[in-house]
């Protein structure tokens, strides 16, 4: 998996390959073509201030694609991420999870959209986003949408915003562990399930850090 900072050059995935890639803090607007039997998936690091548009086109048959979104951030950074995800064929896959934490006066808002057209029968399309609030100025919105054309599909979305789990810090402080440290373990965790599914080691070690977290091997 391939790192990239910044800004990410649109693409086609064709001929039955996977293409994959991490990019940190994006900006402006991407699209990706998936053609027959192929597959993108790809991870957004969000940990300063950004506006950032993709869409994915998943035009061939038994074309997928794996969005997974990070974000941390904290001052009075403000980042707005949209992602359209098109099932434009049969038997298409698709996963958008966006996860993060917003502290201070940061801000994060996400509009996510699958879009199944008329003929994309066998659509098999998830959507989740679920954010944290470490104070009380912190802001997060989220606004999933699912746009079905069909009835022959499998297609699923949420959305959830809250405070960290007082029970969980209450335990973890009952350890002797100090407040921060206790946060940082619950936010570390809370991002684990997405970054540990990265299989090249220094690509995930990247992320940790840019999170703010040390990785440990």
């Amino acid at each position: 998996m391939r790192i990239i900072y910044n800004k990410i050059d649109d693409i086609t995935v064709s001929g039955g390959e996977k293409n994959s890639c991490c990019v940190i803090n994006p900006a402006g607007k991407f699209t990706a073509e998936i053609l027959e039997n192929s597959s993108f998936d790809a991870v957004f690091i969000f940990t300063d201030a950004t506006r950032f548009d993709a869409r994915i086109s998943l035009t061939g048959k038994a074309s997928s694609c794996n969005i997974s979104a990070l974000y941390a951030l904290n001052g009075d950074k403000k980042t707005d991420f949209t992602a359209t995800v098109e099932h434009k064929n049969a038997a298409a896959v698709s996963r958008q999870t966006v996860k993060g934490v917003a502290a201070d006066r940061a801000s994060f808002s996400f509009y996510g959209i699958i879009d199944v057209h008329e003929h994309s029968v066998k659509t098999d399309a998830e959507q989740l986003h679920m954010g944290l609030l470490l104070s009380d100025d912190a802001k997060i919105t989220a606004s999933p949408q699912l746009l079905i054309r069909n009835d022959d599909v499998k297609c699923s979305h949420g959305s959830a915003v809250g405070d960290l789990d007082k029970n969980q810090m209450f335990y973890l402080r009952s350890r002797g562990i100090g407040e921060a440290d206790a946060k940082k373990i619950l936010i570390r965790a809370f991002f684990a399930d997405i970054l540990e599914k990265i299989d090249d080691v220094d690509t995930k070690k990247t992320c940790y850090t840019e999170l703010g977290f040390e990785y440990d091997d």
